[in-house]
């Protein structure tokens, strides 16, 4: 009889588990070519970088070419530089010195401003800004595909005693400044302003990396608390990111705590009296509150405190919905013990006095709610943390939301 050889092939579900694996090895590779993460993504970026890194260099060589044979920068040199330029420059410029379309001209009463130097054709995506106050390159703007800007601004500071910008640092919270009672109005003149926060890359606050917070000094338990609020105009949510998670959306749910806290954090209540009237201020100005929040105090406390890293706010609802103390992350309290928080620390921005002209201890208001009880609120007290009903009076320590552009000049 006739043997039949038999023949090895390929399974139908050999043939579909060879495609699934195809098809897998493909989604991974084009992700890793065009995903948010991807090489085409980082080359770009790379190239965002580097042009970026060339612009900020071109500019940094013109002014080493304005300096005269003692050193000296000559403004005019520096701005004459760039009259042929191809590529696009924003400028602040000196006291005298303007711009045309046509070119540069001598005028006066003009400071504080960025101009457009030239034309934009070389350097599509990259914008350079330098201060020739001090010659500082203060800004660098990456323009990307849709148009819109990407910009890496590092907050100034000029210290007492010096005529040149510096960047901030944390060492720098608890100083005075001078920014915002500069026009001198309203009872912005009658508070001291402290250096209370910079919003680092978390960008917890919602405002921006760079963002730079202002706080008043404590001056007395004057301030009432209330349980009326403009729904549209707080920015509670926005400031207390771990409590909105779980309680942002049921406004209607609200306790008189979170209420008061609402009140605190209303702009319509604090903006009038405390937001500059002069147009060239308010145009800066991001907004104004009646007080810290808890997580961006503990945030301020724990970058400028040595050792104070493991203290914390966090959303907790045991008694009432709202914000517990926390060491560690995770030792949950209604107070901190006494002597937590620092009054020598930051020149005593974190704590008031201890006690007014009368021997009344001293308190402020942060704008969070406390889970302690539901009419609560996040309070501090010389030396610790810890809550106080809504209808108390205690101090009102408001909060400034500067961009990150702003100047802050120390004072004494």
């Amino acid at each position: 009889m006739k043997e039949f050889k038999k023949e090895k092939g390929i399974t139908l579900i050999a043939l579909v588990i060879t495609i699934i694996v195809l098809l897998i090895l493909s989604a991974i590779t084009l992700n890793m070519v065009m995903g948010d993460n991807g090489i085409i993504v980082k080359a770009q970026k790379s190239k965002e970088l580097t042009n970026q890194a060339n612009a900020e260099e071109d500019v940094r060589l013109r002014i080493l070419g304005a300096r005269n044979e003692k050193g000296e920068i000559n403004n005019e040199s520096f701005l004459e530089s760039f009259k042929n330029s191809q590529d696009e420059y924003l400028i602040e410029l000196a006291e005298t010195a303007t711009l045309s379309e046509s070119g540069i001209k001598e005028a006066s009463g003009i400071t504080g401003d960025f101009v457009n130097v030239t034309n934009l054709t070389s350097w599509p995506e990259i914008k350079v800004k330098v201060r020739i106050s001090d010659y500082t390159v203060v800004k660098s703007e990456a323009t990307n595909s849709s148009g819109s800007s990407t910009v890496a601004t590092e907050p100034m500071i000029i210290e007492k005693g010096q005529q040149t910008a510096r960047p901030i640092t944390t060492a720098d919270y608890g100083k005075k400044v001078s920014y915002l009672n500069a026009d001198g109005t309203g009872q912005m003149a009658n508070k001291t302003w402290r250096l209370f926060y910079v919003e680092d890359s978390s960008n917890l606050f919602k405002d921006g990396e760079g963002t730079i917070y202002l706080k008043a000094d404590w001056t007395a338990n004057d301030y009432t608390g209330s349980i009326s609020y403009n729904a549209g105009t707080t920015l509670i949510r926005k400031l207390n990111p771990d409590w909105s998670k779980a309680r942002g959306n049921n406004e209607g749910e609200w306790t008189d705590g979170e209420k008061g806290a609402a009140r605190l954090c209303d702009t319509s209540l604090w903006e009038p009296t405390y937001k500059s009237t002069n147009t060239a201020y308010t145009n800066k100005i991001n907004w104004v509150v009646g007080a810290p929040p808890i997580e961006m105090f503990m945030k301020s406390y724990s970058q400028r405190v040595s050792g104070a890293t493991n203290y914390g706010a966090k959303y907790f609802s045991s008694n009432s919905p709202g914000y517990m103390y926390t060491e560690n992350g995770t030792d949950y309290q209604y107070s901190t013990n006494d002597d937590t928080i620092s009054l020598e620390e930051a020149n005593g921005m974190y704590l008031p006095f201890k006690e007014d002209e009368g021997g009344q201890f001293c308190m402020e208001w942060l704008a969070s709610p406390f889970a302690f009880m539901p009419s609560y609120l996040c309070a501090v007290a010389p030396a610790y943390l810890a809550g106080v009903g809504y209808d108390e009076a205690i101090g009102a320590c408001p909060v400034v939301s500067l961009k990150s552009s702003v100047i802050l000049q120390e004072i004494d």
